[in-house]
């Protein structure tokens, strides 16, 4: 079953997940990446890639479980997928002010050390209050633009699966 974390607000974001489409997996088939064009077909025989920071999705081990026995590089494999993906997000001018607000959460993160209680890349908490990043509620801060929340949850597991690599 899956989670979709970006549908609360940002604290209350049970995991952080990103979905790829058949033809991202694809593409890096036929752009000398770690799949080769052999890996197409049995790329797009797949469903859509899941991927969810708190756990390996079923659709994650089916793609690497083709790339491998397909002769690819698995672990590159994610690493191109979602460093691509990232590259794609940091570039997106109206994520600026939350992608600032994540560094210097990352930045406290690490300068506390690490407290395992599930805060580390708590960006809202460092947030300009930006209206294009959070805004304050009756609480909880909440992102204004429901699409830039989607994003970050998309960029935190993007960076998590980089990072676990």
């Amino acid at each position: 079953l899956r989670t979709y974390g970006f549908t609360v607000p940002c604290a209350e974001e049970p995991v952080w997940s990103c979905t790829f489409e058949e033809k991202d997996l694809v593409g890096l088939c036929y752009e000398g990446g770690p799949a080769g064009p052999e890996l197409a077909e049995d790329f797009a025989a797949l469903p859509n890639l899941h991927l969810d920071s708190g756990m390996v999705s079923q659709t994650l081990v089916a793609a690497l479980e083709v790339c491998a026995a397909g002769g690819g590089a698995p672990g590159r494999l994610l690493r191109e997928l979602c460093q691509r993906r990232r590259d794609l997000l940091e570039g997106d001018s109206r994520l600026a002010p939350a992608l600032s607000a994540l560094r210097v959460a990352r930045i406290a993160d690490a300068d506390a050390g690490a407290r395992g209680d599930g805060a580390e890349g708590a960006w809202w908490k460092h947030s300009t209050g930006s209206s294009s990043a959070v805004g304050p509620g009756s609480g909880l801060l909440a992102i204004v633009e429901d699409a830039d929340r989607v994003k970050m949850s998309e960029y935190l597991c993007l960076v998590a699966h980089i990072e676990a690599l």
